[in-house]
């Protein structure tokens, strides 16, 4: 199973570098969590760094349409990315996850 990683990174550029920085590790956490258990991990932590949101979300929401599943991670609901994430990946009947119990 492939499964994407959705959750605050930047928060459209209001945080802290040092709170960027935090963000990137909770998804470098759950991304190895979830190698190690053999899935598939698509974490947008791991692309190119991008201009702007927009850049990022055209290089991410091809993302989200390949994976199987996303996983939400703590604090996605601040992030206006996750939640165009969330709204396609729903769309399109993927799997969501906001934990990681049934893993």
């Amino acid at each position: 199973m492939t499964i994407y990683l959705a959750g605050p990174i930047s928060l459209n550029g209001t945080l802290k570098e040092i709170e960027i920085k935090e963000n990137i590790k909770i998804f470098k956490t759950f991304t190895q969590i979830l190698r190690n258990k053999n899935y598939t991990v698509l974490d947008p932590t791991e692309i190119k760094k991008q201009k702007t949101w927009e850049d990022y979300m055209i290089i991410t929401i091809p993302m989200v349409c390949e994976a199987n599943a996303l996983l939400m991670l703590p604090k996605w609901e601040l992030s206006r990315g996750a939640n165009l994430e969330l709204f396609i990946a729903t769309s399109l009947n993927k799997k969501i996850y906001f934990n990681l119990e049934n893993f």
